[in-house]
């Protein structure tokens, strides 16, 4: 089974002192490489991903050795994850498989943007990077294979959409706002 985890940043209890607090230097360090509020979204994807490890499955991340393939996806040898975020809304995903996930909020597009992904632009290119994200590749690279692929439209607490696509090849849960 699948876990996604969606957490709206604007609406959480946890704390980020809190998360500095518990999270090790290992994952501090994979922080620590952004700014801004991408510094705040990865924090809480980190930190969601490091808590879960945690509670739902005995691993701790702390004695787990953080590695990246050659296109710098983050993996640990114990399980498969993926995270991602945009503005508000945090998201990740724990499997024993491959697995991938993308969260985009909705936005105008330019005509180029559109050309390339259709009318459901911002919807098909969550397709295309939670399935370029599950094999750890390029959004420039092409897929042969046929994936199983989920869009939900989300909201986050300031009323703003957001398209999540998930890939991955079982059934899944979505727990939202942990």
């Amino acid at each position: 089974m699948n876990n996604v985890y969606v957490l709206d940043i604007n609406k959480t209890s946890i704390n980020k002192n809190y998360l500095l607090d518990i999270l090790p230097n290992n994952v501090l360090e994979e922080i620590n490489k952004h700014k801004g509020n991408d510094y705040i979204q990865s924090l809480y994807a980190w930190g969601i991903l490091y808590i879960k490890l945690k509670d739902d499955y005995n691993i701790d991340l702390s004695k787990s050795e953080i590695s990246k393939n050659a296109l710098g996806k983050p993996y640990i040898k114990e399980i498969e994850f993926n995270l991602t975020h945009s503005n508000n809304l945090v998201g990740v995903i724990i499997s024993n498989d491959l697995c991938g996930i993308d969260i985009q909020i909705v936005r105008t597009v330019s005509d180029k943007f559109k050309e390339k992904y259709g009318d459901e632009a911002i919807k098909n290119f969550t397709i295309k990077e939670a399935r370029v994200k599950k094999y750890g590749l390029s959004v420039f690279d092409s897929l042969d294979k046929e994936d199983k692929c989920y869009t939900h439209l989300l909201a986050d607490s300031q009323g703003d959409n957001y398209y999540m696509s998930i890939c991955c090849d079982d059934d899944y849960n979505i727990i939202r706002d942990i």
